[in-house]
């Protein structure tokens, strides 16, 4: 419903513009556009627009879902990626929150040869919000932690699911880090402490 989807886009700029910078400064606004699938090339370009325009961050799912994976490629010959790449999103850079971020093209589950996605969030130096209680329920993973924080990604630590308990998230987050990475020096608590922290942080 695209006449509606502007109605809500045009409702939440001014919403941010109202509250953005209130209370003192604490109060801060961002854009939340749900799904890099679910959304027009317009809108999410309106995103772009919008967050430089007022200096503010950018959330949305993307590479978190295999049909969403492959109905971006059929429909842009792009990855998910590639396509908020192509849009100036990736762009944003730290001010750009990925949720999820896991079925990359670099993902083995999915079969795709010659895929980067990790590499650009990287250069950009993009969050990513693991949520690793949700992925693992689904059978799903993030390969793996030490190839994003190698790649310059800022990983956080969200929950995305109930129970709500980062504790849980950070010791699945770094058993399977350390699995998938074949490594047992891989996502150590150090790591998964400051993405559950200052990795939120710096994204916020």
């Amino acid at each position: 419903d695209m006449k509606q989807g502007q109605i809500l886009f045009d409702e939440a700029v001014e919403f941010v513009e109202k509250f953005d910078g209130s209370a003192g400064g604490r109060a801060k606004g961002a854009l939340s556009p749900n799904g890099v699938e679910l959304c027009s090339t317009d809108q999410l370009r309106n995103t772009v627009e919008v967050a430089k325009e007022l200096g503010i961050p950018v959330a949305i799912h993307a590479a978190y879902n295999v049909m969403e994976f492959y109905d971006i490629l059929r429909e842009h010959l792009l990855t998910p990626i590639e396509l908020l790449e192509k849009l100036g999103m990736l762009q944003l850079g730290p001010m750009v929150n990925i949720g999820h971020g896991n079925l990359v093209a670099e993902h083995p589950r999915l079969a795709y040869s010659g895929g980067r996605d990790i590499e650009l969030m990287g250069h950009y130096g993009c969050s990513v919000s693991h949520c690793s209680v949700n992925l693992v329920r689904r059978a799903r993973y993030l390969d793996h932690w030490k190839k994003y924080k190698e790649a310059g990604i800022n990983l956080c630590l969200g929950t995305d699911t109930t129970p709500r308990d980062m504790m849980m998230q950070m010791r699945t987050a770094s058993y399977f880090g350390k699995v998938l990475a074949k490594d047992l020096s891989a996502a150590p608590a150090s790591d998964v402490f400051e993405a559950a922290t200052l990795g939120g942080a710096r994204s916020l």
